[in-house]
């Protein structure tokens, strides 16, 4: 699981600095006036932003309890006892990327609106996705968790 780990926290480290970067080069534009805003539409904007934001979140919650649950079935099934922290890095590293992508996507989207409507409050969204992003950076406990509830026995 080692070697996934260390693929994801590159990824996510590069996430993190996308949005960030994104967010820093939309701001001087609209702060420097280089960039026409329309701030009308700042409310319709954020409305969509969180009703996206709350979509993914929903979305991410019933994706990985269904994935959660197939892989419990799926190793309960088994006749062999395999190295289970082996053969579940997949599915961990899985589960880790798909809420990054979806935060990551709600956070540009957030760059995005601020382009558009000149809006600072719309930067809330890429700094609480750089926020989320950082709490999905995989520990060795969190491997162990997933793999706990996944099996049912202490991984270590």
């Amino acid at each position: 699981m080692t070697q996934r780990v260390q693929h994801l926290r590159i990824l996510l480290a590069a996430m993190i600095s996308a949005v960030l970067a994104f967010a820093v080069v939309a701001a001087f534009l609209v702060r420097s006036g280089q960039f026409p805003t329309r701030p009308e539409n700042a409310g319709l904007m954020a409305a969509v932003l969180v009703v996206v934001a709350l979509g993914a979140l929903v979305a991410y919650r019933l994706l990985r309890y269904r994935m959660v649950w197939n892989l419990r079935r799926a190793w309960h099934e088994r006749v062999s006892s395999a190295d289970a922290g082996r053969e579940l890095a997949g599915p961990f590293f899985t589960l880790r990327l798909i809420p990054a992508a979806l935060a990551e996507a709600v956070g540009l989207l957030g760059v995005v609106f601020h382009l558009l409507s000149g809006s600072p409050w719309m930067l809330a969204a890429p700094a609480l996705a750089a926020g989320t992003l950082v709490t999905l950076f995989p520990s060795p406990d969190a491997a162990a968790r997933f793999v706990r509830q996944i099996t049912g026995r202490q991984w270590s």
